[in-house]
């Protein structure tokens, strides 16, 4: 068991060039960026309300509707983050807001294509 222990420490955290994670983390945080740079989500502040169906996550910590022009700026903010964890910048806060925000869409979007398929 020892053996194990000593093997999956030596894997996981034997010292290292920095140069790895760095281009990791500009590769993975920079392809984000480009992808998601020219999405304009602010368009979904003027669905009615009428469709507003909140995921769970919404529906805890009640989570109103955002119009077009705080979207906008979460989306900016957004994006932001990304670019801050591409060039290795408050790249913990970034990185949290981009996971928050990315799965916060995703989850909506899933429930949604859930909802739209079972008509």
């Amino acid at each position: 068991m020892q053996g194990l222990r000593e093997w999956w420490m030596r894997f996981w955290f034997e010292p290292a060039e920095p140069l790895n994670l760095g281009l990791c983390r500009i590769l993975f945080f920079g392809a984000f960026f480009l992808f998601y740079l020219g999405e304009d989500f602010s368009a979904w502040g003027e669905v009615s309300d009428t469709f507003w169906r909140p995921i769970s996550f919404f529906q805890t910590f009640h989570l109103p509707v955002l119009s077009s022009a705080l979207l906008a700026v979460v989306q900016w903010i957004w994006k932001a983050s990304l670019l801050l964890s591409c060039l290795g910048l408050l790249t913990r806060a970034s990185t949290v807001s981009f996971v928050v925000y990315l799965r916060c869409v995703s989850l909506r979007a899933a429930a949604q294509l859930w909802q739209d398929t079972s008509l």
